[in-house]
This record gives C-alpha cells, structure tokens and sequence, in this order.
C-alpha cells in the first residue's frame, strides 16, 4: 500500500469522508480528485504489473508441463517390459486374453511393438470369444 493512502488528505482524514455524510469543501473536493487520480494512475501499473507476472507465470507452467512429459517419456524408456523379448510378451499377451478377457485389439493399439507382437503371436487370434449377455 502507498503511504500516502494512509496519510491525511490536507486537514481531512480519509476514514472522516469515506465513512460519514460528510461534505467536503472546493478545495477538499480538488484534493480529493487529486489523490484519486493519483491512486487511480498507481492501480493501473499495479494491474500492468500483475498482468506481466501472470503471462510470465503461464510460460513458466507451460515450460514446466512440457518437461514433465519429456521425463516421464524418458522414464518410459527405461521401462522393463522394453527389455523383455517378443517372444515372451506373446506369451503374457496370450494369458491376458485367454484369462483376462482382453481383446486382442486393445493390446495391438497400445504401441507399435505391441500392435506387432499381437499380430505375429498367433495364439491371440485362434479363439474367439462372444461376450453373453447375462
């Protein structure tokens, strides 16, 4: 807060013409229009300013985003299940949709490699399964 909207306006305290009846004379009028203008310039770089700390603030939050979703994608690089062979995650694809219900198709749309895997394992496509309704 600017000291001065604490201060006096001249002889006239501020609380005594916003909170009373009172009715200022000409020259408490021209002070007061003073300070209003004065108060008015001051609230319009304060708004200036904090529109400049909001854009900068949306920068930072979207350049923080954007390295959120390069670590996570390189945590999944790192994942385990990209060390397993084709061979075995056939075998795991095959469990999931004999004992698990999982379609084939949700398993071929979840990456490249799975979409391969789920094509070249020949066991996920002997079986087809008809949900009953109940």
């Amino acid at each position: 807060m600017d000291p001065e909207d604490s201060e006096l306006m001249g002889d006239l305290a501020l609380p005594q013409v916003v909170q009373s009846d009172y009715v200022p004379s000409e020259l408490e009028q021209e002070q007061i229009s003073s300070r209003i203008i004065s108060m008015e310039l001051i609230q319009e770089k304060l708004e200036k300013e904090i529109e400049e700390v909001k854009r900068s603030l949306d920068l930072r939050i979207a350049e923080a985003r954007a390295r959120r979703e390069i670590i996570e994608s390189l945590k999944g690089s790192l994942s385990a299940i990209r060390r397993l062979p084709d061979e075995l995650l056939g075998e795991v694809f095959t469990f999931c949709v004999r004992l698990g219900g999982t379609s084939p198709w949700v398993l071929a749309h979840v990456s490249q490699r799975f979409r391969k895997i789920a094509f070249n394992t020949r066991k996920l496509w002997s079986t087809i399964t008809i949900p009953s309704k109940k």
